[in-house]
This record gives C-alpha cells, sequence and structure tokens, in this order.
C-alpha cells in the first residue's frame, strides 16, 4: 500500500540535474524521479527503490534537503540530494511498460541555469531547487 507522501530525487553533475520529460495526452512537463513511500518504508528507502525502478541506478549517499507540504497531489513531498549513482541510467519498470505515443518518458540532463525556461512540475519544487542551487 502506498502512503500520499512523494519522495524525489535531485540527481546533479556538472551543473546539470537530471528530470524526466513527460509528454502526456499533448502535455510537456518536466519532473524529478521518483514515487510514493510504500507502507513500512522510510523515505530513504523509497527513494532507493524508486530510483533504481524508474532510472535503473543504485544511489547512495543521500541527504534531504527539503520538504514541501501539500504538492502535486501529495500531503508531503520530501526531496533528496543524490551524491552517488552506478548503473546505466535508462527508464525503465513500470514508467517503460507505460509508455505510449501519448505517454512518453524521456531522461534530460538540465542545466540549473536554465530551469525556468522548462515547464517543471510543481512549480514549489522547481522554486526550491533554484533557491539551493542556481547562483
Amino acid at each position: 500500500m502506498r502512503t500520499n507522501i512523494r519522495v524525489s530525487a535531485v540527481i546533479i553533475v556538472d551543473e546539470k540535474i537530471l528530470l524526466i520529460n513527460r509528454l502526456r495526452d499533448g502535455k510537456n512537463y518536466y519532473v524529478l524521479p521518483g514515487g510514493a513511500i510504500e507502507d513500512n518504508e522510510t523515505p530513504e528507502e523509497a527513494l532507493i527503490r524508486e530510483v533504481k525502478e524508474e532510472l535503473n541506478l543504485k544511489i547512495n549517499n543521500i541527504r534531504e534537503i527539503f520538504t514541501l507540504d501539500n504538492i502535486g497531489g501529495y500531503n508531503k513531498s520530501i526531496c533528496f540530494l543524490v551524491k552517488n549513482t552506478t548503473g546505466n541510467l535508462a527508464i525503465v519498470g513500470e514508467e517503460k511498460l507505460r509508455a505510449t505515443p501519448n505517454n512518453i518518458y524521456i531522461l534530460e540532463w538540465i542545466e540549473l541555469g536554465k530551469l525556468s525556461q522548462h515547464n517543471f512540475v510543481p512549480t514549489e519544487v522547481a522554486q526550491k531547487i533554484k533557491e539551493l542551487f542556481v547562483v
């Protein structure tokens, strides 16, 4: 059973952040990798599972950087900075299975300084990332 709390991975390499570009039912927007915490799972465990399930990456050296309440349909959204990843980055798991011409997932590295030029949702998360990482 899933909770109404979302965890998200902020993965930054060389001043670029990894986002999932979603093309869904004619809409184009960007999101952080992540998903809902399942029952009996810590936020950290959920993040490790979600990143493995979505991106085929093992992560470690993670640190919570901010929490927002009532964001994007969730009671709470917890964002973690991910310092280390290993594996072959690719869309896998449920996201790969759900992909259709009207539901596309594309991994993109976006320059932090150009975050405002993209339709990043939820906007509150985008704003916090800009406050923390854009000079």
